[in-house]
């Protein structure tokens, strides 16, 4: 008898079960958003904390190279492509950073990964060309420049 007890108790308590998990779910997926967005809120600060003041040292081709002024560009896109999960634009950004601080090595490597990411992208392609062709590189320096320069001005960005 005790025993037709306990299972028709089991059987009583299955709705108040199913609350009460039911509960537990709307107060997660509450809790999840909510910081979730306060968390998106704390990667922008972020962002703009680190972001550069200028990106003239990045348009000055011909300049001098301040080191100190490329390591905070490199930190800045090394954060946005950490937080975007892969940005086909902050791995050309990189590229370039590198390249102009003459380690071809890191540049060629996040201009590859741009290019794979956004083949499209006009001035990755270039940059990417032009670090083969600088490294002796003729062969994938052509097919990629061939490539650039066959990308329609319209999606070159």
């Amino acid at each position: 008898m005790g025993w037709s007890l306990t299972a028709v108790n089991r059987k009583n308590n299955r709705p108040v079960l199913i609350c009460k998990v039911l509960v537990l779910l709307c107060l997660f997926l509450l809790f999840y958003f909510l910081i979730g967005r306060e968390f998106r809120k704390a990667q922008m600060r972020t962002l703009n904390y680190f972001m550069p003041g200028s990106y003239t040292a990045l348009l000055d081709d011909a300049g001098p190279v301040n080191r100190h002024v490329f390591d905070r560009y490199i930190i800045y896109y090394k954060l946005i492509s950490g937080l975007t999960g892969g940005n086909a634009d902050a791995y050309a950004m990189l590229g370039i950073c590198y390249s102009r601080l003459e380690q071809d090595r890191p540049a060629i490597k996040f201009l590859e990964k741009a290019m794979a990411l956004k083949p499209q992208s006009f001035w990755a392609g270039y940059d990417l060309g032009a670090l083969y062709l600088k490294n002796n590189d003729h062969t994938k320096s052509s097919q990629i420049l061939t490539q650039a320069i066959s990308i329609p001005p319209q999606t070159a960005f």
